[in-house]
């Protein structure tokens, strides 16, 4: 398959940071982008749901999105949060999920934005990506949110003189992620700062793009189709391990304990990204019928729930049954949900998010380039 197909803004952190993803990802074109296809699926889903929403379509919590997945009340509640933003962008209407050319980073190459618009007046970009998995998504500095900007600045013939005056408004709205900075993040910034930026990103098309193009472990390897045909990534994991069997004293001083702790949760990213590759292998030779000494395939269930429609009759049942308490007691929904019907102030006085303590967290260049320029 033509590599250009996975020169996309959606992967490009991992080809920013991989020259040979792209190739790679070419030799397995039938394999999911992500480790847990579960999540993306929902992902694709809600994506849809909110395209049908925004264009007055409306679709019954329950129903079956094209992809087969089950439009859940959460998913309803994440388009909700993802329209409201969009919706209040002041004087716009906001473009929803239609491809743009990408040319201008390398020939040939396409993007849909989750939604965007232009307000000439303001000289005001407006961006924002819907996100529906669990994993934290950075707004600053966002790799596929900037390979739109670039895109978009393109397409509206922008040039030099006016993107000093540009504002670009970047907005990441992803609520199953608990942050402390909350679901909707926005970065906003002039398009002249982003300069810098946009050369790397067309540095790094081409260099994917090139003739032999390098692989480079890093942190993304763990949702590469490709891992588990590595040799860079097999010899890191087999490096990983090699720090793992190491021994140090036990009294290291702050500096010590720092620089190890890093290099130890590094190799730790690496092993995993590894091992999942190869179980993604073993299960399917399994699959395939060919033997893996030490490995087999056995069934897996999810939770026990009600078959559909059952629930009405186990309430009932619950009366011949001495009243046993089959039915969950009233309960208020979430803080979130009661958002839409109860006025914020209201909401806010009668909520919390109760502290759980402190939890250690590394510091990059990236966080403290964020504290500095926002």
């Amino acid at each position: 398959m033509n590599r250009i197909e996975f020169l996309r803004p959606s992967g490009a952190a991992t080809w920013m940071a991989c020259a040979g993803y792209v190739a790679m990802r070419s030799l397995y074109p039938d394999a999911p982008d992500e480790a847990d296809t579960e999540v993306t699926e929902d992902g694709t889903a809600c994506h849809w749901l909110a395209a049908e929403l925004h264009a007055g379509r409306f679709h019954a919590e329950g129903s079956l999105a094209p992809n087969g997945r089950v439009l859940t009340e959460e998913m309803f509640d994440a388009c909700d949060e993802y329209l409201g933003h969009i919706n209040s962008w002041p004087g716009v209407v906001p473009v929803v999920e239609q491809s743009i050319p990408g040319d201008v980073i390398f020939p040939g190459m396409s993007g849909t934005p989750d939604a965007w618009a232009y307000d000439p007046t303001t000289r005001t970009l407006y961006l924002a990506d819907l996100k529906f998995g669990f994993r934290f998504v950075e707004v600053f500095e966002n790799w596929q949110l900037l390979c739109y900007v670039l895109m978009l600045i393109d397409l509206l013939k922008i040039d030099g003189l006016t993107d000093q005056y540009l504002s670009v408004s970047m907005t990441i709205v992803q609520p199953r992620s608990t942050h402390r900075d909350g679901p909707v993040r926005t970065w906003t910034v002039k398009a002249s700062q982003l300069r810098a930026l946009f050369n790397q990103l067309i540095h790094a098309a081409h260099m994917a793009m090139g003739p032999e193009p390098l692989c480079t472990p890093n942190p993304y390897c763990g949702d590469c189709p490709a891992r588990h045909a590595c040799t860079a990534l097999q010899n890191s994991g087999y490096a990983a391990v090699e720090i793992a069997y190491g021994s140090v004293p036990h009294e290291l001083p702050p500096v010590a304990v720092g620089g190890e702790l890093r290099m130890l949760k590094d190799a730790q990213k690496r092993l995993e990204a590894r091992i999942t590759g190869l179980e993604m292998q073993a299960e399917h030779l399994l699959t395939a019928g060919e033997v893996v000494p030490g490995w087999g395939l056995e069934p897996s269930y999810a939770r026990e729930r009600w078959r559909d429609g059952a629930e009405s009759q186990v309430l009932t049942l619950a009366l011949y049954f001495n009243n046993a308490p089959l039915a969950k007691p009233r309960q208020a929904i979430t803080p979130k949900q009661a958002r839409k019907y109860l006025p914020e102030d209201i909401v806010a006085s009668l909520s919390h998010r109760p502290s759980t303590g402190v939890r250690l967290t590394q510091i990059t260049s990236n966080t403290i380039r964020k504290k500095f320029e926002t």
